[in-house]
Parts: structure tokens; C-alpha cells; sequence
């Protein structure tokens, strides 16, 4: 018969009172139990209030607004093998709220990141409360069929947006989301967030939205040197433009049919257009689009307004870029590659050269550059 059964206890509770006493060859009952008796003892002694150095080392950072979890790992990391620098992160908050141990100043609780004068009770929740209760609650096996295999669209669903920071720190999307709807919805409701969005950038520094692949799609504005090369290639095309087309600067350009707005750097366009009762100019009466890229946003012209500018119809693509040593790239001639109209044609220039586009030339060599410093 075992010592457990003979006492009518547990194995492992007998096993973990003779391991806390120093073991079977030295376990003596009386000292085991005046041990015992010793901790039982209350009021105990706050763990810090008993040890100076490890109370030293956490007020000191706490004072530097660590948190007591982190406070705890860094005495495991650096005092490892020492127990007595070794706490609990809830020995901590305990000794910092429970002012009558005078171990922690008061006013440390402000150093902590809720701030809060007293601690927060966990067990102090609406839970189980009537106020905590959704009234006329269906189950969700009670659920239509309908809603079960998505075939009909929720008709007080409305379109979410999602905004996710793209590539670089001057480009943010939203994108449009909405159970059933068609891309003319999606364009329908992007056209009326730009709308909102617009007059909110313009406080911020921001452009108006361009949209796209049904995305929303911002930018920063543009900074001086930016404006400075778009005002030296107004400066050289005006001269070269026949009667009745004319240059314009940062306008929208639309086809709601494929769901693309875009407000180029540049545009050349008819003067003919019906520009006094249209909100956006129609890309067939464009001829040419210029865009400047910025420093931190240069896939927006060169990978998605390369796939967009075809399929709208705008018949030459030139792209300026001020960034290192300056360079251009011309894209002309529409054809239909692998189901999608692209440009066929595609023409690298450095500064220093003469772009031609039909009659017209750009001389790149007084454009000017973006510092290495500068944003854009």
C-alpha cells in the first residue's frame, strides 16, 4: 500500500509537498509544517516591498513607460539565472493599484498605456445582462435559402470600402465591394465617393481621386519641382498647337463605359469638345496625354495609365520622369493584344533628347530634375 492510499490522497499532491521540502531523504513533518503555517501568514509581505533591487529596477521602468509585460521579459532575458530579480507581470499592476502596499508612487499609474487611476474589475461585464442581449434575435439556421447560396442580393446591403496603403507611402486605394452588383454600380457609387473624397483631399494636400478597376485611387499633390516641369512642357507644346486644340492642365478624362477616370499631368484635346457641359472630357477628342511622375507613386504611370490610356482610345501616351538622370518614354499606336486594346508601340528617350509626337517636339534638355532630397 502506498503513502497516498494510506493517507487518502493524491499521489502527486504528496509528491509535490515532499519536493517542496527538500525531498524524500530530508522531508521532517513539523519543519515541513511551520513552513507552511509561515505562509499562510497575512498579511504577506509585498514581493517587491522584500526585495529593494528588483523593486529599484521595475519602478525604474516603469518610469520610462514600460509595460509590466514587457518589464517581465526583459528580467527573464537579463536576470535569468538570478530568482530573486523574477516577477510577474501581475505582481507588478497589483503593486501599482494597491496603494496601502507602498511599494509603486500613485502617480506611476499614468506612466502605464491605459492611464487609468484604478483598475479595470474583468469580472465586471454586461455579459449575461439584458442590455447585452440582441432583441427578436433569428438563429442563423432559420436563414433563407436565398441568402444561404448568395443567388439574390441583399437589398439593404450597401457597398463597403476597404483602404489598404499600396507600395509607397504617397498611394492609397479603396475598393469597392457589394454582393451583386454590376461594374456600372460599383463605377456609379466610386463616382459619388469621389465626389466627397475630392473636396476632403483638396484640404490635405491630397489630388482628387482618380478611379479605375473599380478602385478609388489618391495621390498627393503635386509638390513645386513637379509643377515646374509640367509649366516648361506647357511652355514648349502651346506655340506648336494648330487652331482649334488646346493644352489643359490636371483635367478628368472619363469613359464611365469602361469605369476609368484619370486626371492627367497634361492633356491636348479639341477645342470643339463640349467642355461647357461636360464635367470630364471625353478621351476621343483627346490627342495627346502627358504625365510627370512623382518619386514615390511611379508604378500608377507606368504599368496601370499604360493599360488604361489605350483602352480609353487616347491615341500617343507620353510619360516624363524627373527622377536620377531624367528620362521619357512614348507610347503610340493602338492594337488589340491578347483580348485587351494596348499600345503597340514604345519609344525610350534621355534628357537631352527630342521627343516627336506627329508634329509636335518636346525638347527634354532644360526639363529639370528632382533632387536627390526631394519628395517629388
Amino acid at each position: 500500500m502506498t503513502t497516498g492510499d494510506r493517507l487518502g490522497g493524491l499521489l502527486r499532491t504528496i509528491s509535490r509537498e515532499v519536493g517542496n521540502n527538500g525531498g524524500r531523504d530530508v522531508y521532517r513533518t513539523i519543519a515541513a509544517q511551520e513552513r507552511a503555517l509561515d505562509r499562510a501568514r497575512r498579511p504577506k509581505r509585498c514581493l517587491l516591498a522584500a526585495r529593494p533591487a528588483l523593486r529599484q529596477k521595475v519602478l525604474t521602468l516603469l518610469c520610462e513607460e514600460w509595460s509590466p509585460e514587457q518589464i517581465v521579459g526583459h528580467l527573464r532575458r537579463y536576470y535569468g539565472n538570478d530568482p530573486a530579480m523574477q516577477i510577474s507581470h501581475e505582481t507588478i499592476y497589483r503593486s501599482v493599484y494597491t496603494t496601502r502596499w507602498k511599494v509603486i508612487p500613485r502617480e506611476v499609474c499614468k506612466r502605464l498605456r491605459t492611464g487609468r487611476p484604478i483598475r479595470k474589475n474583468k469580472r465586471h461585464t454586461v455579459k449575461g445582462q439584458c442590455r447585452s442581449q440582441i432583441t427578436d434575435a433569428r438563429p442563423i439556421e432559420e436563414r433563407p435559402q436565398a441568402a444561404e447560396d448568395r443567388s439574390e442580393p441583399d437589398p439593404c446591403s450597401t457597398p463597403s470600402a476597404r483602404a489598404a496603403p499600396a507600395s509607397d507611402r504617397a498611394y492609397v486605394e479603396i475598393r469597392m465591394y457589394g454582393e451583386g452588383m454590376t461594374e456600372t454600380d460599383i463605377y456609379r457609387h466610386l463616382r459619388d465617393y469621389r465626389d466627397v473624397l475630392g473636396a476632403q483631399a483638396e484640404q490635405h494636400g491630397a489630388r482628387w481621386p482618380e478611379i479605375s478597376d473599380g478602385r478609388l485611387i489618391m495621390m498627393m499633390s503635386p509638390r513645386a519641382r513637379h509643377q515646374f516641369v509640367g509649366h516648361r512642357l506647357r511652355r514648349q507644346l502651346e506655340p506648336q498647337l494648330p487652331g482649334g486644340v488646346i493644352l489643359m492642365v490636371e483635367t478628368d478624362v472619363e469613359d464611365a463605359s469602361l469605369g476609368i477616370l484619370r486626371t492627367p499631368d497634361l492633356v491636348v484635346v479639341d477645342e470643339t469638345a463640349d467642355l461647357a457641359h461636360r464635367e470630364a472630357l471625353d478621351p476621343r477628342s483627346v490627342h495627346l496625354i502627358i504625365e510627370i511622375v512623382s518619386r514615390w507613386n511611379a508604378s500608377n504611370d507606368y504599368r496601370e495609365k499604360v493599360a488604361d490610356y489605350p483602352r480609353m482610345g487616347v491615341p500617343h501616351y507620353v510619360i516624363v520622369d524627373p527622377r536620377d538622370q531624367g528620362s521619357a518614354v512614348r507610347h503610340w499606336g493602338i492594337s488589340t493584344q491578347s483580348g485587351q486594346p494596348a499600345y503597340e508601340n514604345e519609344e525610350h528617350y534621355r534628357y537631352g533628347d527630342t521627343i516627336t509626337v506627329g508634329e509636335w517636339k518636346i525638347d527634354t534638355t532644360d526639363l529639370p530634375r528632382y533632387d536627390a532630397g526631394s519628395e517629388r
